[in-house]
C-alpha cells in the first residue's frame, strides 16, 4: 500500500509547496522501506478546532505532528545526543 497522502489546499502559498515537498520525499522513502502509512494535509476535526496541525503522519513506529513555517536561513542542530536532548537549537540568517 505504502503512503496514502490526502490533501486539502492550505490558505497560505508556503505550507502547499512545502507539504509537497515532503509528500514527494516521504512516498519514495516508504516504498524503499516498504512500509505503509498516512499523511494528511490541513487535518479538521470538530470536536478539537483549536488543533490545527499542517500535517500528521501515521505510521508503524510513530505519529508525527508537522508545523510549516516560513523561514530562510541556516538551522543548526546539537550534533551529540545528549546536546541534541538538552541544548537549544538555532537558526542562522541575514537578520540575525
Amino acid at each position: 500500500m505504502g503512503l496514502e497522502v490526502r490533501y486539502t489546499e492550505y490558505y497560505h502559498t508556503h505550507e502547499n509547496d512545502q507539504f509537497r515537498r515532503i509528500a514527494k520525499g516521504l512516498i519514495q522513502f516508504f516504498e524503499n522501506k516498504s512500509w505503509d502509512g498516512i499523511l494528511i494535509a490541513n487535518p479538521e476535526n470538530d470536536d478539537f478546532s483549536r488543533f490545527r496541525a499542517d500535517a500528521i503522519l501515521f505510521y508503524h513506529k510513530a505519529f508525527v505532528i508537522i508545523d510549516f513555517k516560513d523561514y530562510s536561513g541556516e538551522l543548526y542542530i546539537p550534533e551529540d545526543e545528549v546536546d541534541f536532548a538538552e541544548e537549544m537549537w538555532y537558526k542562522e540568517s541575514d537578520n540575525d
